[in-house]
Protein backbone atom coordinates (compact mmCIF):
# COMPACT_ATOMS: atom_id res chain seq x y z
CA UNK A 1 0.00 0.00 0.00
CA UNK A 2 3.48 2.15 0.61
CA UNK A 3 3.03 2.88 -3.39
CA UNK A 4 -0.10 4.29 -3.19
CA UNK A 5 1.34 7.57 -1.21
CA UNK A 6 3.66 10.02 -3.51
CA UNK A 7 6.47 11.34 -1.73
CA UNK A 8 7.22 13.24 -4.03
CA UNK A 9 3.71 15.64 -3.00
CA UNK A 10 6.43 16.43 0.26
CA UNK A 11 9.57 17.16 -1.06
CA UNK A 12 10.82 20.74 -1.43
CA UNK A 13 12.92 23.03 -3.14
CA UNK A 14 14.94 25.29 -1.79
CA UNK A 15 12.53 28.31 -2.74
CA UNK A 16 9.83 27.18 -1.64
CA UNK A 17 11.06 26.27 1.70
CA UNK A 18 11.21 29.77 3.30
CA UNK A 19 14.20 31.72 4.09
CA UNK A 20 16.54 29.49 6.37
CA UNK A 21 19.60 32.75 6.05
CA UNK A 22 21.23 32.01 3.03
CA UNK A 23 20.93 28.04 3.77
CA UNK A 24 17.58 27.12 1.72
CA UNK A 25 19.90 24.61 -0.45
CA UNK A 26 20.88 22.55 2.78
CA UNK A 27 17.34 22.85 4.30
CA UNK A 28 15.44 21.61 2.02
CA UNK A 29 17.87 18.42 0.95
CA UNK A 30 17.99 17.57 4.95
CA UNK A 31 13.96 18.25 5.17
CA UNK A 32 14.04 15.54 2.12
CA UNK A 33 16.29 13.51 2.89
CA UNK A 34 14.02 12.85 5.78
CA UNK A 35 11.50 12.08 4.01
CA UNK A 36 12.68 9.48 1.87
CA UNK A 37 14.20 7.87 5.16
CA UNK A 38 10.44 8.11 6.71
CA UNK A 39 9.17 6.53 3.05
CA UNK A 40 12.12 4.30 3.07
CA UNK A 41 11.86 2.61 6.36
CA UNK A 42 7.83 2.19 5.87
CA UNK A 43 6.41 -0.89 5.06
CA UNK A 44 5.48 -2.25 2.08
CA UNK A 45 1.86 -2.90 3.19
CA UNK A 46 1.56 0.08 5.82
CA UNK A 47 -1.61 1.82 5.67
CA UNK A 48 -1.32 4.94 3.59
CA UNK A 49 -2.85 7.50 5.73
CA UNK A 50 -0.53 6.55 8.88
CA UNK A 51 2.58 6.64 6.26
CA UNK A 52 0.95 10.35 5.14
CA UNK A 53 0.57 11.43 8.98
CA UNK A 54 4.13 10.76 9.58
CA UNK A 55 5.28 12.98 6.59
CA UNK A 56 2.93 15.79 7.26
CA UNK A 57 4.50 15.66 10.49
CA UNK A 58 7.63 16.57 9.34
CA UNK A 59 7.38 19.81 8.47
CA UNK A 60 5.41 20.89 11.44
CA UNK A 61 8.37 20.10 13.39
CA UNK A 62 11.08 21.58 11.56
CA UNK A 63 9.48 24.06 9.67
CA UNK A 64 11.10 27.00 12.70
CA UNK A 65 13.53 24.71 14.29
CA UNK A 66 17.42 26.00 13.61
CA UNK A 67 18.83 22.62 14.00
CA UNK A 68 17.44 21.24 10.06
CA UNK A 69 20.43 23.07 8.52
CA UNK A 70 22.93 20.96 11.10
CA UNK A 71 21.74 17.08 10.79
CA UNK A 72 23.14 14.32 9.59
CA UNK A 73 22.60 10.95 8.49
CA UNK A 74 23.04 9.62 12.19
CA UNK A 75 20.73 12.22 13.46
CA UNK A 76 18.12 11.81 10.64
CA UNK A 77 18.06 8.45 11.15
CA UNK A 78 17.46 9.27 15.40
CA UNK A 79 14.57 11.58 13.94
CA UNK A 80 12.72 9.34 11.92
CA UNK A 81 12.91 6.50 14.50
CA UNK A 82 11.95 8.68 17.01
CA UNK A 83 8.98 10.07 14.29
CA UNK A 84 8.02 6.07 13.87
CA UNK A 85 8.02 5.35 18.06
CA UNK A 86 5.77 8.05 18.84
CA UNK A 87 3.55 7.37 16.24
CA UNK A 88 3.18 3.76 17.54
CA UNK A 89 2.37 5.58 20.76
CA UNK A 90 -0.58 7.44 20.20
Amino acid sequence: MKELVSIQTFLVSPMEIGDWEGEEELAADNLNRIYHSIYAKAADDVDPSALEMLLEAVWDYWQHNPGLTELDEDEIEAFVEWLYNEAETE
